[in-house]
């Protein structure tokens, strides 16, 4: 026997079900992740709202303008979504700006990337992935005195 209730819990609906066993001794499971998982059409990701947007045109020092102009309409970054044909630089609280017709195949995302402190390995960049977008955190910090030569 199986009851189900509808919980808010900071802003995303969770369903509970309570499993109780026919028998003693006999165990039911759910899924994987317990007995709380999402309602379909809450995805937090979904919340993803573009402010701005950018048709990248083959000049990679044009995106770098944009980024610096457009930075101040953001809060702290905290993340980059890497596709195929786009790319998304995501604030906390899920602004972002949005930058099409490039992505992780071209030679030209790794300035990019470096621009906004993405945390990546550039060799591993441009391989293909089966997901539908490469997730990077953003705010890279350097050793000190990196730049120096011992």
């Amino acid at each position: 026997m199986q009851f189900r209730q509808t919980v808010i819990y900071c802003g995303v609906r969770f369903q509970l079900a309570t499993l109780i066993a026919p028998q003693a001794g006999s165990v039911c499971h759910l899924s994987d992740s317990g007995f709380h998982f999402p309602i379909s059409g809450f995805d937090q990701m979904s919340k993803i709202r573009a402010i701005a947007s950018l048709e990248y045109q083959g000049q990679v020092t044009e995106v770098l303008e944009f980024l610096k102009r457009t930075r101040s309409e953001l809060r702290m970054l905290r993340m980059v979504h890497v596709y195929r044909d786009r790319l998304h630089v995501i604030d906390i609280n899920g602004d972002a700006f949005e930058i099409t017709n490039i992505g992780y195949p071209d030679a030209d995302i790794v300035p990019i990337l470096n621009n906004v402190n993405t945390a990546y390995k550039a060799e591993l960049i441009h391989q293909e992935t089966k997901d539908e977008y490469k997730q990077f955190k953003t705010g890279r910090r350097y050793c000190w005195a990196q730049d120096r030569v011992m």
